[in-house]
C-alpha cells in the first residue's frame, strides 16, 4: 500500500509541474548619429510571457548623447501605462504597467537622444536594471486594487554602443570655414546691432 501512495504522489508531482517559462530577453542594438541629429534607440523584448509590469535602466555616456523623452514601444497598448525619469544624467530610468499583460516580440519602450557627440565617440548603451513582473501573480492591497506583482520573471539583457559621427559645428565659426578667423570677426561686425 505504501509503495503504492509513493507512486501515486511521484505521479501527481509531475502532472502539476507545468514547463519552465523561457527567459525574456531585454536588449538594445548598436546605434550611430551624426552630431546635433537625434535618434531613437528602441529597447526591444521578445520570448514575453504575460508581463504585467517592467523596470528598465538605461546607462548612457552623457557626452556623446543626452536623452530628449521616451516613446512608447510597438508592445505598448493604449491600456498600458509607461514612466520615464531622465533627470539623472547618464541614466533613463523606463517603468511599463500593463492591465492585460505584454505577451509578444518587440520594442517596449523607444528612447529619443540628441547626438551631442562627434568624430567617432562612442558611448554604452548597458542595460543595467531590468526586473519583470509576471501578470498572473498580483498583490493587492485593502482597497482591492492591484499594487505590485509578486513573482518575477527571468530576464536576459544584451547591451550595445552608441557611435557619434559628423563634426560638431565650431563655436564661433560664422562663415563655416571650419576656422574661428578675422572673416567670422568680419561678418559679425558687418551685422552687429540687427535683430535676428
Amino acid at each position: 500500500m505504501l509503495q503504492k501512495m509513493g507512486v501515486l504522489f511521484v505521479v501527481m508531482a509531475v502532472t502539476f509541474v507545468g514547463p519552465a517559462l523561457a527567459a525574456t530577453d531585454v536588449g538594445v542594438n548598436n546605434a550611430s548619429g551624426d552630431y546635433g541629429t537625434t535618434v531613437d534607440v528602441p529597447i526591444n523584448v521578445s520570448s514575453t510571457s504575460n508581463i504585467g509590469a517592467m523596470d528598465i535602466s538605461l546607462t548612457y555616456n552623457p557626452a556623446v548623447i543626452s536623452p530628449t523623452g521616451v516613446a512608447n514601444g510597438t508592445l505598448i497598448s493604449a491600456t498600458d501605462l509607461i514612466a520615464n525619469c531622465t533627470a539623472t544624467s547618464g541614466i533613463v530610468n523606463v517603468s511599463v504597467a500593463s492591465l492585460y499583460g505584454i505577451n509578444d516580440t518587440g520594442s517596449i519602450a523607444i528612447i529619443q537622444f540628441s547626438v551631442v557627440g562627434s568624430d567617432n565617440e562612442t558611448s554604452p548603451l548597458t542595460l543595467g536594471t531590468v526586473v519583470a513582473y509576471d501578470l498572473d501573480s498580483p498583490i493587492y492591497n485593502e482597497s482591492c486594487n492591484c499594487t505590485v506583482y509578486e513573482e518575477l520573471l527571468d530576464v536576459t539583457t544584451s547591451s550595445a554602443t552608441f557611435a557619434a559621427t559628423g563634426e560638431a559645428a565650431l563655436t564661433g565659426d560664422i562663415s563655416g570655414d571650419n576656422v574661428v578667423n578675422y572673416k567670422d570677426l568680419g561678418i559679425l561686425g558687418a551685422h552687429y546691432g540687427e535683430s535676428v
